[in-house]
């Protein structure tokens, strides 16, 4: 026999010795992975097998949890702690690189510089550029916008003055004419996306 059969052979006769002492569905109803349920119970001389009823007790405190039990839950909460922390550091790290991103791009708009913008700037262009539209579809002029609002509708071919190339229209509007339907102003503004445009 090969030594990494004898590996193999060895590694099944030792999860189906953990499972003997943590039954699959006891780990799961912990929270907890077998093998290292099964290594606590070891260390503690604890001859099992574990099952859902006592974990149960234990974790109600119906009865008191013995030490290898809470310092498992313990470690497992701290890690669980520390995924969440990690989580959260990233979301604010990509966050505020967002942000940046979002101000760096902003600025070369509103300077009316043209330049080529990465693939991941232009998400912050379009995303600009479709704010504006909402507001031209709603009845704001070209004067209305920003500098920065009309470069990024120039970047993605939108020109404010010809209403046929704006992305976003009034519901009931074809797109023809010099703008929009204007709406009484109590109603509120259902936009009608044209496809192919400011996708």
């Amino acid at each position: 026999m090969s030594i990494s059969s004898d590996r193999g052979s060895s590694r099944k006769a030792e999860a189906l010795a953990d499972r003997a002492l943590c039954p699959v569905a006891v780990a799961r109803k912990l929270g907890l992975g077998v093998r290292k349920v099964a290594a606590a119970m070891r260390a503690h001389d604890v001859v099992g097998p574990l099952d859902i009823k006592t974990a149960q007790r234990w974790l109600s405190r119906a009865e008191p949890m013995p030490d290898w039990f809470a310092g498992l839950l313990a470690q497992n909460a701290a890690r669980s702690a520390r995924r969440h922390a990690k989580s959260e550091a990233k979301q604010v790290e990509e966050e505020h690189a967002d942000l940046i991103r979002s101000e760096g791009v902003y600025r070369v708009l509103e300077s009316g510089k043209r330049r080529r913008f990465t693939e991941l700037e232009m998400l912050k262009v379009r995303d600009v550029a479709l704010r504006a539209a909402k507001d031209l579809a709603r009845g704001a002029s070209a004067d209305d916008l920003s500098g920065g609002e009309l470069s990024a509708l120039r970047v993605v071919g939108v020109d404010p003055g010809n209403h046929s190339t704006w992305p976003l229209h009034t519901s009931g509007c074809d797109g023809t004419g010099d703008y929009c339907h204007q709406l009484d102003e109590t109603r509120s503004v259902r936009l009608r996306h044209v496809p192919g445009r400011l996708a």
